[in-house]
């Protein structure tokens, strides 16, 4: 199983990924898939998201392969800017990658449960 700070329902993804503006990657080694990457194209940008690897294999340039290649193919058809949003642990790849930070913001999470 793939980890990632989001999960998402397997029918949530299926539906996201019928539709035009989005494409799921998946790669995979030696017929297991190791990382994988949703990418959703707008009018004014590309967005990256979902972005995870599998724990064990973490460490080894997976997932900045795959994102070093959406960013070559989009480089061949658009001037859009690339955006995404990342985890600390994922921030050094994507500097080295040549993203560069434009903002910080802080996750709320709600915890009262009874409304």
């Amino acid at each position: 199983e793939l980890v990632s700070p989001l999960r998402m329902e397997e029918s949530l993804l299926k539906s996201l990924t019928a539709l035009p503006e989005f494409d799921a990657y998946l790669m995979q080694k030696d017929g297991i898939g190791v990382s994988t990457i949703l990418v959703f194209e707008s009018t004014e940008s590309t967005g990256l998201y979902l972005i995870a690897t599998e724990k064990s294999a973490q460490k080894q340039g997976f997932a900045r392969q795959l994102v070093h290649h959406i960013l070559r193919q989009h480089a061949q058809r658009s001037k859009k800017p690339v955006i995404l949003h990342a985890t600390q642990s994922g921030e050094p790849m994507y500097l080295k990658l040549g993203f560069l930070p434009i903002n910080k913001f802080f996750l709320y999470r709600y915890l009262k449960s009874n409304i």
